[in-house]
């Protein structure tokens, strides 16, 4: 699972996940969204576009690995 967390003050937006069935788990339909965005933009799987969030930040928020 990763956590969407504010870089600033630490603070958890939201999470992302994976299921059993290798779909995506978003925890609000922003997260969704994004996560299908990026996945077609850049022509991705769902476990692709997962690796690729991984430790990802743009400075203001980042997706953290937690479990």
């Amino acid at each position: 699972m990763l956590q969407v967390r504010e870089v600033r003050t630490g603070r958890i937006l939201g999470t992302l996940g994976l299921t059993a069935e290798g779909e995506v788990a978003a925890s609000s339909e922003e997260l969704r969204r994004m996560f299908e965005q990026t996945m077609i933009s850049r022509g991705l799987t769902v476990s692709e576009t997962y690796e690729w969030y991984t430790g990802w930040s743009n400075g203001y928020v980042e997706f953290v690995p937690v479990g």
